[in-house]
């Protein structure tokens, strides 16, 4: 039998975490962006001179900092020390978070972190197209659920957000939370009461539910 007490410390714990953690996944990036737009500005609609020159401007630094990144993975595994390797793939992702900023000139702010793929882009814009392959399975979900949703609120006659899609993206973040609260609700549980081994509750379903 559980115990409440440990129990109720795991939820409250884990739902502190769980707040503070997608505060700072949203707030941060903002923060940062704002700071490096200082000095990678954005540029407005049909200024494209501005954005050309500080395009050429950060694309020898953004060569050489893919050739570093692959260089520190490289390295990594000839010489068998993982650090190198760990460092290389952290940075090699960092551009992601680019994408967290909404500028006209895509380099802007946070932006910059995805210079890293401007000799990508010099190649071909559609390699990095190739990413898309991952929403895959969103779209085989959110196409007909979408498909009916819409015909259920043209019937209603409700608009909700910005459509089907924006509710259905909702719902997918809304069960993300839950089931990532639950799990850490879990951990701490079982730390609580010293399991060497979590395999009750959610981790019946999965190893790694935080995932």
């Amino acid at each position: 039998m559980a115990r409440w007490p440990e129990l109720m410390q795991a939820v409250i714990l884990s739902l502190l975490f769980t707040i503070a953690l997608l505060y700072a996944t949203l707030e941060v990036p903002r923060l940062i962006h704002g700071i490096l737009l200082n000095h990678i500005p954005d540029y407005g609609f049909g200024n494209w001179q501005p954005a050309r020159e500080t395009l050429n401007y950060l694309r020898p630094i953004g060569y050489v900092s893919l050739l570093a990144v692959i260089g520190l993975i490289v390295t990594g595994f000839i010489i068998k020390r993982s650090g190198f390797a760990l460092l290389g793939s952290v940075a090699f992702h960092l551009p992601t978070f680019g994408h967290f900023a909404f500028t006209m000139f895509f380099l802007a702010g946070i932006g910059s972190l995805r210079l890293l793929w401007i000799p990508l882009l010099d190649i071909s814009p559609v390699i990095l197209k190739l990413g898309h392959i991952a929403l895959l399975p969103y779209l085989l979900i959110a196409l007909p659920a979408s498909l009916i949703m819409k015909e259920l609120m043209s019937t209603i006659h409700l608009s909700l957000l910005e459509g089907p899609a924006a509710l259905i993206s909702l719902m997918f973040m809304f069960a993300g939370l839950l089931i990532f609260t639950l799990s850490t609700a879990t951990w701490l549980y079982g730390r609580f009461k010293g399991h060497k081994l979590i395999d009750y509750w959610i981790y019946k379903m999965s190893r790694h539910p935080q995932y």
